[in-house]
């Protein structure tokens, strides 16, 4: 990471606090939409439309990561994630995303993406230099709070921990 002081370069800490599945959101009409889960050749086998901003390109490499050979479909819109589901919702195509971002929409269906390299890790980042005492308090609270619902809810196969906590939640 480079600051706005050209010679200056800092050194980012990375810590993993969790893995989440990704699933594929698609029109309820569609065939797949009644499937349990899906694999990676099935997900590229749909019109895929994935949100970019300013010509990034980062979602669109961890897909490629993923489908490995397979031939797919893609367009990038710079929308927001609300507009690239109501986009899924009009039967403009199908997208993939955290299990965490997949609420209920009219028209839309989430089917979890079974392949083993469909977990992504969710990670907190930051400069090694920074010593705030609110993230570390923040990091610590999340951390206590997935070790605590992961172990009292365990995961099913293909439930992220977001989906254990609201579980653990409904139940009191």
């Amino acid at each position: 990471m480079v600051s706005g002081n050209p010679g200056a370069v800092h050194t980012i800490v990375q810590q993993k606090l969790w893995e989440e599945r990704l699933v594929t959101a698609l029109h309820v009409d569609h065939a797949l939409a009644n499937q349990p889960a899906l694999d990676w050749a099935q997900v590229a086998s749909l019109p895929l439309i994935l949100r970019n901003a300013q010509g990034e390109l980062a979602v669109y490499r961890a897909l490629v990561a993923r489908v490995g050979n397979l031939d797919f479909s893609c367009e990038q819109h710079p929308v927001s994630r609300d507009a690239l589901l109501e986009m899924v919702g009009m039967g403009l195509g199908a997208t993939i995303l955290c299990e965490s971002a997949s609420r209920h929409r009219a028209n839309v269906a989430f089917r979890p993406i079974r392949d083993a390299n469909a977990m992504i890790a969710i990670e907190a980042v930051w400069p090694k230099a920074d010593r705030n005492p609110l993230r570390h308090r923040l990091l610590n609270f999340i951390r206590k709070h997935v070790a605590r619902f992961t172990s009292a809810y365990p995961i099913n196969e293909f439930e992220a921990p977001s989906t254990a906590m609201a579980r653990a939640r409904d139940r009191g």
